[in-house]
């Protein structure tokens, strides 16, 4: 059994949180907050190469330090905002003009479904 292959058994340490933010959850992403890690830990495992393994489950982890406050501020405020754009005048009058005949419904793109 080759060293990946032992890596590829690994199941993330239990006292890691289920959600938080997180350090290196992708290559291209310092930090980044995640609902679920025990999905993200599943997928790398099963997924990402064996060349890229090793190092993706070491650098995997939470992210604990004071700074994660002013993170999660700032999220807040992110979220809030694309809310606000998402339901603003100025958006769906954008998207009337660039997606004429569009089905969405302020909620989905198949409201048909909705009656299902």
């Amino acid at each position: 059994m080759s060293k990946n292959d032992n890596l590829r058994e690994r199941v993330r340490p239990a006292e890691w949180p289920k959600s938080g933010w997180y350090w290196h959850l992708h290559h291209d992403r310092l930090i980044e907050w995640t609902d679920d890690i025990d999905e993200r830990w599943g997928y790398v495992v099963r997924e990402k190469s064996a060349k890229e393994l090793e190092t993706r489950l070491r650098l995997m982890r939470p992210a604990i330090g004071p700074l994660l406050s002013e993170l999660d501020a700032a999220s807040a405020k992110w979220f809030a905002a694309c809310a606000e754009l998402d339901d603003g005048p100025s958006v769906i009058a954008l998207h009337a003009i660039e997606c004429p005949g569009c089905p969405w419904d302020g909620e989905t793109i198949f409201p048909e479904a909705k009656h299902e």
